[in-house]
């Protein structure tokens, strides 16, 4: 055999190869604490109920390893001419967390010179949040985020629509005069794989974030209007997720 012909077995080899190559590469987990996504949001507030309620639903910008073209990777928005920015409208990959109870906590920071408060903190109980897939995406208002789970509500349970099944903690939200601010992690009870087009590549987020993330919300104070369901308002934001380590702190009890 020629050393050309040699040299052209291997690069039709390496050619055959490629595909399932970059595949595997690009569903590599992603490092603990590293940003594992970003996102677009909205909170949704209802505090004449008790104990008061609230919601979040948004959508996702990207994932390392999915989501950046200009790396040859599969966007995770259905640009057309009709939405031809990326937004809530062509979004492939939305979020949706199930109705949230929400418990007072004293106001930090009242004096006589800041009578009304500094930070006022409210912890946020325990639940569940889940992301959705789909394909063509159409339909989605933000005066309804149930149109970002598949246009129901997030159930107590694992959703077999979802994509992804996470379980939050317990955590603390707080408001300044400007901004609220919350932090909390999503354990992985489940995933499924999606596929994308028009590249044909399957994506299981599990694999991306075996164990959960955590999210890091921002808020505005402005609400942008007072949704059915939602009288205390409906307030945009933005934010990022960091993988976590392990699917439970130790001593915790598995759900």
């Amino acid at each position: 055999m020629t050393k050309k012909a040699f040299s052209l077995i291997v690069a039709a080899t390496l050619i055959t190869m490629l595909p399932g190559w970059v595949s595997n590469a690009l569903a590599q987990a992603v490092p603990a604490s590293a940003v594992s996504c970003h996102f677009v949001a909205r909170v949704y507030f209802n505090f004449r109920t008790t104990p008061p309620t609230a919601t979040v639903a948004g959508y996702i910008t990207d994932i390392p390893g999915i989501g950046d073209p200009n790396k040859g990777q599969d966007s995770l928005f259905n640009i057309t001419s009709t939405y031809p920015i990326p937004s809530e409208n062509n979004a492939i990959l939305t979020f949706h967390a199930d109705q949230v109870l929400l418990g007072p906590v004293a106001v930090n920071g009242v004096t006589p010179s800041f009578p009304n408060g500094v930070v006022t903190p409210f912890q946020v109980d325990s639940g569940h949040f889940n992301i959705y897939y789909t394909q063509n995406p159409n339909g989605r208002d933000w005066n309804d985020p149930n149109t970002f789970s598949h246009g129901h509500t997030v159930p107590d349970t694992p959703d077999p629509t979802a994509a992804v099944n996470l379980e939050r903690d317990q955590s603390l939200a707080f408001e300044t005069d400007t901004l609220v601010k919350h932090d909390v992690t999503e354990h992985l009870i489940s995933s499924k794989p999606f596929t994308l087009q028009p590249s044909g590549n399957t994506y299981d987020l599990g694999k991306f974030f075996p164990a959960g993330f955590t999210l890091y919300e921002t808020y505005s104070t402005q609400s942008l209007g007072t949704p059915p369901g939602w009288p205390s308002g409906m307030f945009p934001g933005a934010g990022n997720c960091a993988a976590v380590a392990a699917t439970a702190a130790e001593g915790e009890n598995p759900q």
